[in-house]
């Protein structure tokens, strides 16, 4: 507000103490009059301080776009429409002391991505994933694929439905969604499982985009030191998801494997689960079933660093 405005509500809150002060009914009746007249006053200047405010957040917008700073551009937007940033929530460091300053929030969160991004230590057992190379390699064109053969995929795309039976038979449905799993993916189950199902080493060879890498923490228009990534895969990178799901089939592959505690699909067949991206619908027809499976589960996907 200008100083004009502020002036206006001195005025007035003079007038309500003298209102106070007196028992005349004339006067009263006159200082009431005042006020109203100082009210509307406030009320015009209020307005046209509001209006020089929200030019002067226009003129630094412009100012922005004029320099591309989108940063600025952004904020001056949030401004004009009113809606206010979210109040930030504390943060308290690993012996539970709360942390005020934005530089050691900032060195706060950066030991938190970087114990995420470094594989935890193997149990003694070790992994149990196979590392035997494959009896053969997958009939795989590591060629890139040309012209007429992406029109074709294109062309042959289509949605397959079928309409499922349904049994009159108790059914056990545990949810299982793997926490950060991009980010704490074990490189080498990546790469042995890759190798365990005949994929050509040309294809493996993708393992360099994932190695030798750092990222890095942004708070309060604050950055953090580089932080070395030892696990997962990157975010927003296309082949991010089918990895992952590769090596998920070979967590659920190694969590059936010669064990039938699914529910009956048809005549002989036995459904054990539903997957979804990193989310899993487990299936069993008894509690002891479900609750031996989800245990096989834990203990394969531990090894992978899920």
């Amino acid at each position: 507000m200008s100083q004009a405005t502020w002036q206006l509500l001195n005025d007035r809150r003079e007038l309500h103490l003298k209102l106070l002060e007196t028992n005349d009914e004339l006067l009263q009746a006159d200082l009431r009059q005042q006020v109203r007249q100082i009210c509307k006053k406030i009320y015009r200047s209020s307005r046209n301080d509001r209006r020089l405010w929200a030019d002067s957040i226009a003129d630094h917008a412009q100012i922005a776009i004029n320099t591309g700073n989108m940063r600025d551009l952004y904020k001056a937007t949030k401004i004009l429409a009113g809606k206010r940033s979210q109040r930030k929530k504390p943060l308290k460091s690993k012996d539970g002391q709360l942390i005020v300053t934005s530089e050691g929030q900032l060195r706060r969160w950066r030991e938190y991505f970087e114990e995420t991004f470094r594989p935890t230590a193997l149990s003694t057992h070790g992994d149990p994933q196979d590392t035997s190379p494959p009896p053969r390699l997958l009939n795989i064109d590591v060629e890139p694929p040309t012209r007429d053969e992406v029109a074709r995929a294109v062309m042959g795309l289509k949605t397959g439905r079928h309409q499922a039976s349904e049994w009159q038979r108790e059914i056990y449905l545990t949810f299982v969604d793997f926490e950060k799993a991009f980010d704490t993916l074990r490189w080498s189950s990546i790469w042995s499982r890759l190798s365990n199902i005949g994929v050509p080493p040309k294809i493996i060879k993708v393992k360099a985009s994932c190695q030798n890498y750092s990222c890095r923490v942004t708070h309060d228009d604050l950055i953090s030191d580089d932080i070395q990534v030892h696990a997962g895969v990157r975010q927003g990178c296309l082949l991010s998801p089918l990895l992952f799901l590769v090596v998920l089939d070979g967590i659920m592959h190694r969590t059936h494997q010669n064990k039938r505690r699914g529910i009956k699909w048809g005549l002989t067949n036995i459904l054990e689960d539903l997957d979804y991206a990193d989310e899993l619908c487990l299936l069993s027809h008894t509690h002891r079933d479900m609750q031996s499976k989800l245990n096989d589960l834990e203990r394969e996907a531990r090894f992978a660093g899920l």
